[in-house]
């Protein structure tokens, strides 16, 4: 299950880091829109510039397209044109001069400088140590999400990213106190509503001049329980987790509840509460405790069934329930690593 999951999250990833490129109008014609697709071009993307008007036939209009200073085409009813961006930081320039047969020649000059923005997240949830997953994100958990820009100066510089202004939304509400000069990082805090969110942000020079932007969706997991075996000379066997059923073939077992994507910050502080069962019958003296020690009853035969609830009382919604059906296999002989 939770492999499942963490492949889910890397394909995601991919969707989750956009480029985004500045589109700067230099000179304005107020009865000339233009329209371009995709609206923020990618590095040496090919983009579509269209035209309209509401005052003039751009049908029976001429139409000039002119790239960096160089006219590329020029023709009647020419109302859109298709161009390339350049690599990152650097500009391509569009002059559209519209000659008409009522309103004179309507001119329109944009600048497209291509600039990106990656966003990064990490989840303030709890995984085991030498976990290779993600620690994925639970309701109420806290989120941290990190803008990384990359704008590059005409000078070939790149810019200082505590240096540009970032203006932070989620779910297509400004996030106001978290925006501005440099404030790359957003902090999601006790998320109460159970639903994804998107998150996108929008980076901009201080001149307006360079304007990137990307977004994410944020995609809530629910805590979960895994049980590991701790071996009283390795300790807790962490590279392989218990299947049901488990053969016990020891007089003894302690098996370890991990609880996966709570709250770190709770863990360390012993918010959590563990609810341990054997056969539906609460065991007290284990209550709090995410060891039990399980041992073999005196006549050692068939099954038991071990059940765990953990609850944060400090996050309402962070629970998961698990269950373990224990064998009673054949006692192993004993040697130096099974002999507790």
């Amino acid at each position: 299950m939770l492999s499942n999951k963490i492949k889910k999250i890397i394909f995601l990833g991919a969707l989750f880091l956009p480029f985004w490129a500045s589109a700067q109008f230099l000179g304005s014609d107020s009865s000339l829109y233009v329209k371009i697709d995709p609206k923020f071009p990618k590095p040496n993307q090919e983009f579509s510039v269209s035209i309209e008007s509401y005052v003039t036939d751009l049908n029976l209009a001429e139409t000039s397209w002119f790239k960096n200073g160089t006219l590329v085409e020029k023709g009647f009813g020419l109302n859109s044109f298709t161009f390339k961006a350049g690599g990152l930081g650097s500009s391509v320039k569009i002059n559209i001069q519209v000659k008409t047969s009522n309103k004179g020649t309507l001119t329109k000059i944009i600048e497209i400088t291509p600039a990106e923005v990656d966003l990064f997240w990490e989840a303030n949830s709890s995984v085991p140590p030498l976990y290779k997953g993600k620690a994925l994100s639970s309701y109420q958990s806290d989120i941290k999400i990190i803008a990384v820009p990359n704008f590059i100066d005409s000078n070939g510089y790149f810019l200082n990213s505590k240096d540009l202004i970032y203006r932070w939304k989620k779910d297509m509400r400004a996030i106001g106190d978290s925006s501005g000069i440099g404030r790359n990082v957003l902090i999601l805090k006790d998320n109460k509503i159970p639903s994804n969110q998107t998150i996108s942000v929008e980076v901009e020079t201080k001149d307006g001049k360079m304007l990137a932007g990307g977004n994410l969706n944020v995609v809530y997991s629910r805590p979960e329980i895994v049980f590991y075996e701790k071996n009283p000379l390795l300790g807790v066997v962490y590279e392989k987790a218990l299947e049901t059923p488990f053969i016990l073939t020891e007089e003894e077992a302690s098996i370890v509840a991990q609880p996966f994507f709570f709250s770190k910050d709770d863990i360390f502080n012993g918010n959590l509460v563990y609810k341990w069962l054997i056969d539906n019958k609460e065991i007290e003296e284990a209550q709090g405790d995410n060891i039990m020690t399980l041992r073999r009853p005196e006549k050692g035969s068939g099954s038991i069934n071990l059940n765990l609830g953990i609850t944060n009382f400090n996050r309402i919604m962070q629970f998961a329930n698990n269950q373990l059906k224990i064998n009673l296999g054949e006692l192993k002989g004993s040697n130096l690593f099974n002999n507790i």
